[in-house]
């Protein structure tokens, strides 16, 4: 079987920096975000039912979280089993529990300042890849 089967352009421009960006549609139900796109045709909807236009003016702040940086973020974040992981600046992930906003734990991979005159875009990234109870941001760094 190929590695990317029917995989989205997602999948195979994360393919370069991430084996794991891919995850089949079916992993992504009961209000879970897995992967970039949510699910294999990156389609960004959710098929999630509660929120109608009818009640939408009655949505307020649950929680926020404070990522303690003033550059830019610019990913999407992950929803797996109860846990939002987001990433800063210079690819520290955070992951944060959905239900209380509460940190469970912060990775700082520690990229060094000069490879930001390197980059395209300052020390912004796209974000983290999970497949199978792990966690990867780039450079291929596994987290958790």
């Amino acid at each position: 079987m190929a590695p990317f089967p029917r995989a989205s352009a997602c999948s195979r421009r994360c393919s370069a920096w991430a084996a794991w960006c891919w995850v089949p549609p079916a992993f992504a139900a009961g209000g879970e975000w897995r992967s970039h796109g949510y699910d294999d045709a990156g389609t960004r909807f959710s098929p999630l039912t509660q929120i109608t236009p009818d009640n939408a003016k009655e949505l307020g702040l649950a929680w926020s979280y404070d990522l303690h940086s003033s550059r830019g973020v610019e990913a999407t974040p992950l929803v797996v089993d109860g846990v939002m992981y987001a990433t800063a600046a210079w690819s520290i992930v955070h992951a944060i529990d959905v239900r209380t906003g509460k940190k469970r734990w912060e990775y700082d991979p520690k990229v060094p300042p000069e490879a930001g005159r390197k980059a395209c875009c300052d020390a912004v990234n796209r974000g983290v890849a999970y497949h199978e109870g792990m966690v990867s941001t780039w450079p291929r760094s596994t987290v958790a």
